[in-house]
């Protein structure tokens, strides 16, 4: 996230916030809405004044942001495939249970493994891989955005096929609807938006 913020010229402090959508690790996100579940603790930073901007998924934001907020950037992003992460070499004979919460991603794995058990999994990529490591899960579908940011190059994976999430491998960039301090800097910043 620093490398983006590099050419606004800013001394930033970041904060790392875990929000409801991080903690709720029960809850499907299979017919989820698209509300503030990811969003909810940073936005209430923001109107605090504790944040200026926020960075987040593209995927994760809300259909629509609170009054008062303004999304003022969205990166061109970077690769928008789910890829089939897997521990052990894929058997499309053998029944094997992949772990993803996504309906889509779900549809896109039986394409190719129409054996496939498909079942929730919930938690931050490492703690996905780890539950496949552990034997929960013989794959987990991950963005390769996701793999790609967080250097798991080495992952055993294959790439599905099919439609991902919108705004899969962009970030966002939101900031307070009045902050025109923040909108002017990113605007004239250079950096590179889609």
């Amino acid at each position: 996230m620093e490398e983006l913020l590099k050419p606004i010229n800013i001394i930033f402090e970041p904060v790392f916030v875990k929000t409801y959508g991080d903690i709720d690790k029960k809850r499907s996100l299979k017919n989820l809405p698209k509300d503030d579940f990811f969003t909810r603790e940073v936005e209430q930073l923001h109107f605090k004044g504790s944040v200026d901007l926020s960075i987040h998924s593209l995927k994760d934001l809300p259909e629509r942001l609170q009054e008062g907020l303004v999304l003022v950037a969205v990166t061109k992003g970077i690769d928008s495939r789910d890829a089939l992460v897997f521990s052990k070499n894929l058997d499309i004979e053998t029944p094997f249970i992949v772990g993803t919460s996504s309906k889509s991603r779900e549809k896109n794995v039986l394409k190719i493994f129409p054996k496939a058990v498909c079942k929730d999994i919930r938690g931050t990529i490492e703690e996905r891989i780890e539950q496949m490591d552990f034997g929960f899960y013989n794959g987990v579908v991950i963005a390769e955005a996701a793999i790609l940011r967080l250097g798991l190059l080495d992952l055993k994976r294959i790439y599905l096929k099919g439609a991902t999430a919108k705004g899969q491998g962009q970030l966002a960039i939101v900031a307070r609807a009045d902050d025109l301090n923040i909108k002017k800097r990113l605007l004239t910043s250079g950096i590179e938006f889609g």
